[in-house]
C-alpha cells in the first residue's frame, strides 16, 4: 500500500473516531419507544439498576449490620433469594418499625397514592418479565434468535 493511501486511512479512520457513537435500539415495542427513540428504555433500565443497589445497600443495612435478616436460597427458584426475619429479628422488629418506616416514607413517599398503585402494578408485570428474560440470557448460547423465539 502506498504512502498516500495510508495516510488517507489514517485520516479516515481519525475522522470515523471523532464521530459521535449513535447506539443500536434496545426495544422494538411500539409502547417502550418515543417518537422512535428508545432513551426512556435506557433512562428506566439505569433507574431500575439504581433503585436495586440502593435497595440492597438497605438490606444489608438491616440484614448484616443489625442481624435482622437471614438470606438463602429459593429452592423453588435458585435464581432468587429468599429473606426471612431471625429470631432476633423477630424480637428487635417493633423497635427498630420506626427506623424502617422513615426508610419506606423517604423511599416512595414521593409518590401519591395512584402512582404508586401503578409502580406496584408495573412491579409485578415486570417481575414476569424479568423471569422470561432471565430464561433467555441462560439459553443464548449460539443460538440468541432462537432462544428469544423459546422465551416468548
Amino acid at each position: 500500500m502506498s504512502i498516500s493511501r495510508l495516510v488517507a486511512a489514517r485520516r479516515r479512520a481519525q475522522r470515523d473516531e471523532a464521530a459521535p457513537y449513535i447506539l443500536p435500539p434496545t426495544a422494538s415495542c411500539g409502547a417502550l419507544l418515543d417518537k422512535g427513540s428508545d432513551r426512556r428504555v435506557r433512562a428506566l433500565v439505569n433507574d431500575l439498576f439504581t433503585i436495586a443497589s440502593r435497595m440492597e445497600v438497605i438490606r444489608t443495612h438491616l440484614g448484616r449490620r443489625m442481624g435482622l435478616l437471614r438470606k438463602r436460597s429459593n429452592p423453588q427458584d435458585r435464581r432468587g433469594v429468599l429473606l426471612t426475619l431471625t429470631a432476633a429479628g423477630r424480637l428487635e422488629i417493633d423497635r427498630l418499625s420506626a427506623e424502617i418506616r422513615a426508610i419506606n416514607d423517604m423511599f416512595f413517599g414521593s409518590l401519591d397514592r395512584k402512582s404508586f398503585a401503578a409502580l406496584c402494578a408495573a412491579a409485578q408485570v415486570l417481575v414476569k418479565g424479568s423471569g422470561k428474560a432471565v430464561e433467555y440470557v441462560s439459553a443464548v448460547a449460539g443460538e440468541p434468535l432462537s432462544a428469544l423465539n423459546a422465551a416468548e
